[in-house]
């Protein structure tokens, strides 16, 4: 609450679970950053879509086999006939080695593709996830990958005009702001919102980066 108060877009959560103690203590915007296979979670996400028109929610996909599972859920509560167009999500763009997302920018666009293809489920931005690359000329060579996605899915019609492009880790969030600048992003979308998911440092990540 004291990081919505001082200013944050939203929260950032790891679990359907998170995401529930989250919604009842009434936040109303929220990602979950990972992606989300579980049925009776993603059936309980899209009930709130469908029931409360100003939640703002995205979660992740980096596989077929999620947007298959989230795009169900959406077509089971009508999402992609309400004004949503359907369950959003975001395509998760990791590394080779990295904990989460697609490999590669190939990867990303076909998985662009897919969800673009698919009823029930609508792709509203891209994720990335930077904070387990060993230097900041590996972070800077990562995020000219994600510029170069952000670029081509923009021009070829893929996001909406307020498209999400996010990044989050607490190691790096200073290239985050200079890699991914409003100013850059706003030149591809106007609309675009860049959010910045490194919240854990004000908690359990502190202790990490001491010394």
């Amino acid at each position: 609450q004291r990081q919505i108060d001082a200013g944050a877009w939203g929260i950032t959560v790891a679990t359907p679970a998170q995401l529930l103690i989250a919604r009842r203590a009434g936040v109303s915007r929220a990602l979950i950053a990972n992606e989300v296979l579980d049925v009776t979670a993603l059936d309980w996400i899209a009930s709130e879509l469908a029931l409360d028109e100003s939640f703002e929610f995205a979660c992740f996909v980096d596989s077929a086999a999620g947007v298959r599972a989230v795009a169900a859920a959406g077509i089971a509560h009508g999402l992609e006939q309400s004004e949503r167009g359907g369950f959003p999500v975001l395509v998760d763009v990791g590394f080779v080695g990295g904990r989460t997302g697609v490999r590669s920018h190939a990867e990303a666009r076909a998985l662009a593709d897919l969800v673009t293809a698919t009823p029930g489920i609508r792709l509203v931005g891209v994720s990335s996830y930077e904070g387990g690359l060993p230097t900041v000329e590996a972070v800077q060579g990562y995020f000219a990958g994600i510029r170069a996605l952000v670029e081509e899915l923009a021009s070829d019609g893929l996001l909406p005009a307020d498209a999400i492009v996010t990044a989050g880790g607490s190691a790096y969030f200073d290239q985050v702001g200079s890699e991914l600048s409003v100013e850059w992003a706003r030149s591809v979308l106007p609309g675009v919102r860049v959010i910045l998911r490194s919240g854990a440092y004000v908690s359990h990540d502190d202790g990490v980066y001491v010394g």
